[in-house]
C-alpha cells in the first residue's frame, strides 16, 4: 500500500494521470513515464537506478539479510550470487546473502518456515541492540 501511494504521488506530479492510467497504470508503464519525462528510454532509467553489487556491498552500512530462492521466476538468482561475491571481496560485515533452492519468488516462509521465522528473529534481535 506504501509503495503504491508513493507511485500515485510521482504520477501526480510528473502531471501524467491520464496517460498512466490509460497504460493500465503498471509499474512498467511508470517506468516507461518516468524515463520518457526525463527523454532517456526505460533501459537508461533502470541503469540508472540501479547500483552495482560493487556499489550496494560498498554503501551499505546497516545490517542486511538477502534472502533469495534460486527458482525465483522473476529474479534471476545471478542477482544475489553476484551481491554474495562483491560482498565477501569488499569484507562487509554489514550483509548476508543466503541462497536456497525452493521458495519462488515470495514463498520462500512457505517452504520453510521456521528457518525463515528464526532468520527474521534474529535481524529484529540484531536491531535492538
Amino acid at each position: 500500500k506504501q509503495f503504491d501511494s508513493y507511485l500515485r504521488k510521482r504520477i501526480k506530479e510528473l502531471g501524467k494521470e491520464a496517460e498512466f492510467k490509460a497504460t493500465g497504470g503498471t509499474f512498467d508503464a511508470y517506468i516507461q513515464l518516468a524515463a520518457n519525462a526525463q527523454q532517456i528510454s526505460g533501459e537508461e532509467f533502470y541503469q540508472r537506478a540501479t547500483l552495482s553489487p560493487e556499489q550496494i556491498a560498498e554503501k551499505v552500512r546497516v545490517p542486511v539479510v538477502v534472502y533469495h530462492a534460486e527458482d525465483d521466476p522473476l529474479v534471476s538468482v545471478a542477482h544475489s550470487q553476484n551481491l554474495k561475491r562483491a560482498i565477501e571481496l569488499n569484507d562487509s560485515g554489514y550483509m548476508k546473502v543466503i541462497i536456497k533452492e525452493k521458495g519462488g519468488h515470495i514463498a520462500l516462509h512457505e517452504v520453510e518456515p521456521q528457518y525463515y521465522v528464526n532468520l527474521i528473529l534474529t535481524v529484529l534481535d540484531g536491531l535492538k541492540r
